[in-house]
């Protein structure tokens, strides 16, 4: 009689067996991390040396605008450019976005580096008429010193009180206020949620001043028409240069590597005794595996290239398609996960199960082990 026996509620040959879920997660462990490694080792490997020189282009475009604008430095030993993150130093904050507001955006008093001889506007913005609402333009003299410390600094009255700032108030001489000059910080202000007097301290006007950095990049130089299509393009080229890896990578480990293995089985299966046969429970064609890794690459083009205001998005995304694909590998009746689906496969356990190419050479084997 047949070793193998009839499996209720599986709808399978009685030769095949599924995989456990516990060596199934553990595969798929295993092929992620070579995944990963391989990727890794074709993005710095070949291809990123194939598009680092367009790259650095796009940032040789962007390097004067940045460094000129005070916003960022450059940093001899990287040989790149960098933020400045100095968050015990207020004062830093405060000039290179007075600097950046008030001379870089509007082109008045901008430092021209000594001895530089050639065209002076190479050292101011190209264009500082930002778009607001999509259509009005802003007039030559709209970054005022009052714009800086209603705007910037957030100064709404002359003294702390419910509606002012807790962290800058205009300059001061003796009790003469002075609007035209850039506000100071406060040492002190009152606290109407603890009823008293509480000090400001340097830590904190630090962390203020530097997220208004991190909003004068994004929202004012980001939107400038002379830097976004460089950035644009250094964004694209990045992900292309990440993206290829990864779909190279993929297709190694789960259509390559499998293709020369016994049940097409991928490292990771092939490690826990699992392997791949079609949704009917005989042999698979080579061209399902294409199909099995169709939804990864999908995904990878998803988070590299869909064009969302944030990566965490993109990421989220992801996460919902792997949380999908978890469930139907969980519920489904033959546990098939959805490149199961797009590949009309099976992972069986290949120490427990024969593959036969048909239905006829199945009977066939059966026969055979019944006159025995």
């Amino acid at each position: 009689m047949s070793q193998f026996k009839e499996k209720k509620g599986q709808s399978l040959p009685r030769h095949t067996l599924m995989a456990p879920i516990g060596k199934r997660i553990t595969a798929f462990l295993v092929d992620a991390a070579l995944t990963l490694l391989f990727t890794i080792v074709l993005a710095f490997g070949a291809v990123k040396f194939a598009f680092n020189p367009s790259i650095d282009a796009c940032y040789e475009k962007l390097y004067p605008c940045d460094f000129n604008s005070h916003l960022f430095y450059y940093d001899e030993e990287s040989k790149t450019r960098k933020q400045y993150k100095q968050e015990g130093n207020y004062q830093l904050y405060l000039d290179i976005l007075s600097y950046y507001y008030l001379h870089y955006l509007t082109g008045e008093g901008v430092e021209i580096p000594e001895g530089y001889t050639g065209d002076q506007d190479a050292y101011k913005a190209p264009n500082y008429k930002e778009y607001v609402s999509g259509t009005e333009t802003l007039p030559v003299n709209y970054y005022t010193v009052a714009w800086f410390n209603e705007n910037i600094l957030e100064i709404k009255e002359d003294e702390p009180s419910e509606t002012s700032t807790a962290y800058f108030m205009y300059d001061k001489t003796g009790d003469v206020i002075d609007k035209t000059k850039i506000g100071v910080r406060r040492t002190e202000h009152y606290s109407t949620k603890q009823g008293k007097v509480v000090e400001v301290t340097e830590g904190e006007t630090a962390a203020v001043l530097y997220e208004k950095y991190k909003q004068a990049y994004f929202g004012s130089l980001m939107n400038q028409n002379f830097y976004r299509p460089y950035y644009d393009k250094i964004t694209f080229l990045t992900a292309v240069s990440w993206l290829i890896p990864a779909v190279l990578a993929s297709l190694i480990s789960y259509v390559i590597i499998p293709m020369f293995m016994k049940n097409n089985a991928s490292i990771g299966k092939k490690i826990m005794k699992l392997g791949l046969c079609a949704i009917d429970g005989y042999k698979m064609q080579k061209y399902q595996l294409l199909l099995r890794v169709t939804p990864l690459i999908l995904t990878l083009a998803l988070i590299f290239l869909l064009p969302l205001p944030s990566y965490y998005i993109a990421f989220s995304i992801a996460a919902v398609i792997f949380m999908v694909s978890g469930g139907l590998t969980a519920a489904s009746p033959k546990h098939c996960a959805l490149h199961d689906y797009t590949g009309r496969t099976l992972v069986i356990d290949a120490e427990s199960s024969i593959i036969f190419d048909s239905e006829i050479d199945e009977e066939e084997f059966i026969e055979a082990e019944d006159l025995q």
